[in-house]
């Protein structure tokens, strides 16, 4: 806005929390969508490209990694990547591999002296780096995948099947991903949980939350505790604090975007 903002610099950089609030609020308000694609960032050259365009009728793609967004009739969007799951399941040959349903159910006893010391870390590597991307539509693997990135220092045979088990669970669950809801009544939900001490490595536990507005998942969250907790409740209670941080920062959000909610925040 010249006067006010036209000469500052912003970054294009933004928390996925961010999207994906604003595109809940996009459709409990019924607004239309639009794209916006720079070229050039961090360029000291001026913009000559049109980066202003309105997408087609249904369908808008936007990121670097094939997140693509699709509205129905009925006005909700629904986020996908299965053009990026493709394309890792052809990277590390599972491509015609048979898919699962469900993730391996011993994550948690995971350890980093199971198995046997891969030969070629690379691959263990660069999978687990790119599958860092796939939680931003897929929450319900971010726990495993916080498991996983936990032994890139040193991968094993163990480590390996587990990682391939994500990569055949995603490849039966391809059509999958986020589904932004219509809500008459747009508040923040939190639910908070937390793993005491399954760690077998440093007995550290394992704080999990997830943050709704309105019917939508917006923001959520699987790490490691920073310190060792003797006990439940206090494994429980930093886990509820890291939720409600996140929480405070949405509130935040909202008020600095002229947004309201219809009730206070509940954890």
């Amino acid at each position: 806005m010249p006067g006010c903002d036209f000469k500052e610099t912003f970054s294009p950089v933004v928390k996925p929390a961010t999207i994906q609030t604003i595109l809940s609020v996009t459709v409990s308000n019924g607004w239309q969508l639009r794209q916006v694609d720079v070229k050039n960032t961090f360029l000291n050259e001026d913009l000559i490209d049109k980066v202003f365009m309105q997408q087609p009728p249904g369908y808008v793609q936007y990121g670097h990694n094939g997140i693509v967004a699709s509205r129905s009739s009925s006005g909700n969007i629904h986020l996908c990547q299965r053009k990026y799951i493709w394309d890792l399941l052809n990277k590390s040959s599972l491509a015609n591999a048979k898919s699962v349903h469900t993730l391996m159910v011993n994550l948690s006893t995971l350890s980093k002296d199971e198995g046997d010391q891969l030969v070629d870390l690379v691959e263990y590597r660069s999978l687990v780096r790119a599958l860092q991307y796939m939680v931003l539509t897929w929450p319900d693997i971010a726990y495993a995948i916080n498991r996983v990135c936990q032994f890139m220092h040193a991968p094993t045979t163990a480590h390996m099947v587990v990682l391939k088990c994500i990569l055949r669970y995603l490849h039966g669950t391809i059509t999958y991903g986020l589904v932004f809801r219509w809500s008459d009544k747009l508040s923040l939900f939190g639910y908070a949980n937390v793993n005491w001490g399954l760690d077998f490595d440093d007995r550290y536990s394992t704080t999990s939350y997830c943050v709704y507005f309105g019917h939508t998942l917006v923001s959520w969250c699987s790490k490691k505790q920073q310190v060792v907790s003797r006990s439940t409740v206090k494994a429980k209670y930093r886990s509820l604090v890291a939720a409600t941080s996140d929480i405070a920062w949405l509130v935040s959000l909202l008020m600095e975007l002229k947004l309201s909610f219809d009730n206070p925040p509940t954890v």
